[in-house]
């Protein structure tokens, strides 16, 4: 991930590196980008992506590496996702080739809302449609289970997960 107004990662020039990687890779072959950073936590404004479209000569696809604020970037499953349209400008999801989401089947349900989202960006409701879409995978009786868990496993998130002596103090 990288972009101007960004280091570096490396010390060779990245944009002629990228330039050269746009060049000398059939067009055929999508490149990834993850944005200005490797994980990116803000905007991705549309000059980051038409610079990489330009140095890598095809849009990019596009992979969002950090999503949630839960320890370690986890995703509980019912969460409503009201960032959708906050962490892309509009009309972002038409500069890239491709948007995917960097996890395993704990983005099942996000996956979902963000389709939800692009469906019809100005009817989209985060509440509603984490739940009917939990709903729909895991079926409506099950959800409030659902709620109650990432409530529980949230209560962690102070913590980042790791045991530590502010955690020990907290047990009762």
């Amino acid at each position: 991930g990288s972009s101007p107004g960004y280091p570096p990662d490396y010390g060779e020039d990245r944009d002629e590196y990228l330039k050269a990687l746009g060049a000398r890779t059939p067009k055929d072959i999508g490149i990834y980008w993850t944005g200005p950073q490797v994980q990116s936590h803000s905007k991705i404004d549309p000059s980051q992506v038409k610079w990489i479209t330009d140095l890598i000569q095809r849009k990019p696809l596009f992979c969002q590496n950090m999503l949630f604020n839960h320890a370690y970037g986890y995703y509980y499953g019912t969460d409503p996702i009201r960032a959708w349209p906050e962490w892309h400008a509009a009309g972002f999801f038409e500069e890239v080739e491709a948007y995917i989401l960097n996890g395993g089947g704990q983005f099942l349900l996000p996956t979902m809302t963000l389709a939800d989202y692009l469906w019809n960006p100005k009817a989209y409701d985060p509440e509603r449609s984490v739940a009917e879409m939990a709903k729909h995978m895991f079926g409506p009786e099950t959800y409030p289970a659902l709620v109650e868990l990432n409530a529980k496993l949230s209560f962690f998130d102070k913590y980042d997960s790791r045991p530590s002596p502010a955690a020990a103090r907290d047990i009762p």
